[in-house]
């Protein structure tokens, strides 16, 4: 097939979706595989494929394509009875301490917010690598030091442009691993409230010991996963790209069994303002998600009112990420890692006490600069299956003699 009979099937294909055309679809990719009735794909696959030029990468999503608008299977219908009876999917994340409680299944959608720095990525981080080493010895389950506890598991990190290099991330993530081996206590820093950091079985802390798990692995993304559409065209989605096509092929042939992606700034480049469009990336995440049966954690940034309200101490304002409210909406669980709040400052000086004042205003920014460097909120602020508004303080562990290298958390008492 010539490069003008590609970019004509794109065009045909983008104006078929664009209108609903589920017959002009079906035309197109009829055209590129005779068997695609029996879908598996998403059509906005085989148009990624082949406005890249890649006519045998469409070639073959459209063997596998997904019914051209059409149920993948006849609609059915089962009663009550017959869907409680149904298992319910194995779990990857939970609040600790909630036995039946429910953060991120496979199959699942749910979404990390926090602040630029606040350490979104330090806690996807730590949970892949305590996750890969539960896997690695056969645990049932494991606790984080942050006070989640997860299932035995791969976790694919992938990380868009604009994020932490891999080695930075690398080395992070061997800092981590070797304070849970360790179990060193915050270093250098006022102890947690509760004593040494959450206590964390031996022999999790003995396969930690012998170095990082394999079973954590880190991907850096080429690009972004979903593209605006072209300019000019006010109808169309976003929609994806062949590194998100990648993804999942990576996905499955590493046979992982959680997917993190840092964050949404990075590699959706859609309006994040626009519901529909947010709506699109998430549904197509979740899909892919229950397809594979790999449980998705989206990190993204929260909202400025939110961070208004985290420094005032009113933790149910201004909830949710910047942008769309379907950033929340569109997913199954929502955790927030968040700034504890400021103590108040000081009140203006009577005549005479200036040098109290300043004195007060010194301890008043000292106060700041200790709680932004040391302390975190981690709440629930969404959960369809576990402890909505669950929250505990954590303490961030900077290890003795490595000055500015963190090592992950310490959980303080539960609030």
């Amino acid at each position: 097939m010539s490069a003008g009979d590609a970019a004509e099937l794109a065009a045909r294909l983008r104006s078929a979706l664009d209108d609903g055309d589920a017959a002009g679809a079906a035309a197109v990719l009829a055209r590129l595989a005779p068997d695609a009735a029996d879908a598996e794909d998403h059509p906005h696959l085989v148009l990624a494929a082949l406005e890249a030029g890649d006519v045998g990468a469409a070639e073959r999503i459209a063997r596998r394509a997904r019914g051209l608008g059409e149920p993948a299977e006849p609609l059915r219908a089962l009663t009550l009875q017959e869907a409680s009876a149904q298992d319910l999917p194995p779990r990857l994340l939970w609040w600790d301490g909630e036995a039946h409680g429910r953060l991120l299944d496979r199959g699942m959608l749910a979404v990390l917010i926090g602040p630029g720095g606040s350490g979104k990525s330090s806690l996807a981080l730590e949970a892949a690598i305590v996750a890969a080493a539960a896997h690695g010895i056969n645990m049932e389950d494991a606790p984080t030091a942050s006070g989640l506890r997860v299932a035995p598991a791969r976790w694919l990190l992938a990380v868009g442009r604009g994020e932490d290099g891999t080695a930075y991330i690398g080395r992070r993530a061997e800092a981590i691993r070797r304070a849970i081996a360790s179990g060193a206590d915050v270093a250098g820093e006022a102890p947690t409230s509760d004593g040494p950091a959450h206590e964390l079985p031996a022999a999790l802390r003995g396969e930690l010991g012998r170095g990082l798990p394999p079973g954590a692995i880190l991907s850096p993304l080429p690009g972004v996963l979903f593209e605006p559409p072209s300019r000019g065209d006010s109808r169309s989605l976003p929609r994806p790209t062949a590194a998100y096509r990648e993804l999942w092929e990576l996905a499955e042939r590493e046979d992982c069994d959680a997917v993190a992606i840092d964050t949404a700034a990075s590699v959706f480049a859609g309006s994040a303002n626009d519901a529909a469009s947010v709506r699109a990336f998430l549904g197509a995440l979740a899909e892919d998600a229950e397809r594979l049966g790999v449980g998705v954690l989206v990190l993204a940034h929260d909202s400025k009112a939110q961070r208004a309200a985290q420094r005032t101490g009113d933790a149910l304002a201004g909830q949710g990420a910047a942008g769309s409210s379907q950033w929340t909406d569109g997913a199954r669980a929502v955790l927030a890692l968040q700034h504890v709040p400021h103590p108040p400052r000081p009140s203006a000086p009577k005549a005479g006490d200036a040098a109290a004042q300043e004195a007060a205003l010194r301890s008043w920014h000292e106060a700041r600069a200790w709680l932004e460097r040391n302390r975190r909120r981690l709440m629930v602020e969404k959960a369809n299956h576990g402890p909505s508004f669950a929250s505990c303080e954590l303490g961030l562990r900077w290890p003795a003699g490595e000055p500015g290298s963190f090592a992950g958390w310490a959980r303080e008492a539960a609030p």
